[in-house]
């Protein structure tokens, strides 16, 4: 078995991550979200592991311990970034996950790839939820209501507690969320999305009215909601988000 040190420290890790058995046959891909790191989510790879994945995770640029200070990057350009990583790990076989951005990067890569075997999309930013902007940054500037958030991104980008303006700004770039909504559309391998029953920055409900009726018509798919969790299930609920994972890919 292989695991990368400094496991529990999010700042001072290294930028790949592999768990890794011999006795494991199946592989999962995971990518964070925005503004996070592979390293949040320790149990909930530990507890995939257990039940026979190997799991392959790293940090986007300017998240964890993959600091590039020189360059601020799209989510185009993270999505060039994900195909890269992927590729090189030249694996036979893998399932590919995603949380929240990191769901947005998987819906648009994962056609480009012929040997994953199954989708799954945790809390994923997608086409149909457009206000997930608006929500996040209300959060993060304690503003009830910023009626113009693209103005507001780009007024505050220039300044230094807000460096990941450009990042968030660019995701609803009309070229992301017009390749979001084509390469859904174009899924063909089974896909399973789940959203925090109480989610609180991407809206299940549009989620639900915009991949639903493509996903009813991708057979092996599902969409489902997961008990006593927000944004992120797999840490806030990692038990039950590993159960339902593990009873859809049997």
């Amino acid at each position: 078995m292989i695991l990368s040190r400094n496991l529990i420290d999010p700042i001072n890790h290294e930028i790949n991550f592999k768990l890794v058995d011999s006795k494991n046959t199946k592989n999962i891909v995971y990518i964070h979200g925005f503004s996070a790191t592979w390293s949040y989510y320790k149990s909930f790879f530990e507890q995939l592991h257990k039940h026979g994945y190997n799991v392959y995770a790293f940090d986007l640029p300017n998240h964890g311990a993959n600091k590039d200070v020189d360059h601020q990057y799209t989510f185009l350009e993270y999505i060039d970034y994900s195909k890269k990583y992927i590729k090189d790990l030249n694996l036979d076989s893998f399932i590919l996950m995603g949380h929240s951005m990191g769901g947005g990067i998987s819906t648009a890569i994962v056609n480009s790839f012929t040997n994953i075997e199954r989708l799954i999309l945790i809390d994923a930013f997608n086409y149909g939820c457009s206000n997930w902007a608006m929500n996040a940054i209300s959060m993060i500037s304690n503003k009830v209501e910023i009626p113009n958030f693209e103005g507001w991104f780009t007024n505050n980008a220039k300044t230094p507690w807000f460096q990941p303006a450009k990042l968030a700004l660019s995701l609803f770039n009309k070229d992301a969320l017009a390749l979001l909504k084509k390469e859904f559309e174009n899924i063909k391998v089974p896909t399973l999305a789940m959203y925090g029953i109480n989610e609180n920055i991407i809206d299940p409900l549009a989620a639900f009215n915009f991949m639903f009726p493509i996903l009813k018509n991708i057979k092996g798919s599902t969409f489902t909601l997961i008990e006593n969790a927000k944004h992120t299930p797999h840490y806030e609920n990692t038990t039950k988000t590993v159960e339902v994972i593990t009873n859809y890919l049997k």
